[in-house]
């Protein structure tokens, strides 16, 4: 009983500080988790734009999950990011409406492929 003014005014304090920020003051490390995602998620996208032809509805167009986690790692690791597991890159390209199939003896994703490299050789 002898802290109950104290505990009251540090509750009091707190809510007026919660009330005129909007909220609580997340950790660190919660803004930092949750930029990274952002940021990841974005640089996916830009991977999708970069380096595929999208067609999410056309199951005439396909690409070997291999050979897209692929490119997708070697994107991520030379933008300096991690590019997570084959399953979270599964669970992305499900969520960008590619569909998947996997079979005995190839899993692949449909409405979307690699772009052609270009040779070094088309240039001239």
């Amino acid at each position: 009983m002898d802290e109950a003014p104290a505990i009251l005014q540090w509750m009091i304090e707190g809510c007026l500080d919660w009330l005129s920020n909007g909220g609580l003051a997340k950790p660190a490390s919660v803004l930092a988790a949750t930029e990274e995602y952002f940021s990841d998620q974005d640089l996916f996208a830009h991977w999708l734009a970069e380096e595929c032809v999208c067609e999410p509805e056309n199951r005439d167009r396909s690409e070997s999950s291999s050979r897209l986690f692929k490119s997708w790692k070697e994107f991520a690791l030379g933008a300096g990011h991690t590019p997570g597991t084959r399953q979270s890159f599964q669970d992305q390209m499900i969520r960008h409406s590619f569909r998947y199939y996997r079979g005995r003896k190839t899993r692949e994703f449909f409405g979307i492929s690699l772009k052609p490299v270009a040779s070094f050789h088309e240039g001239r």
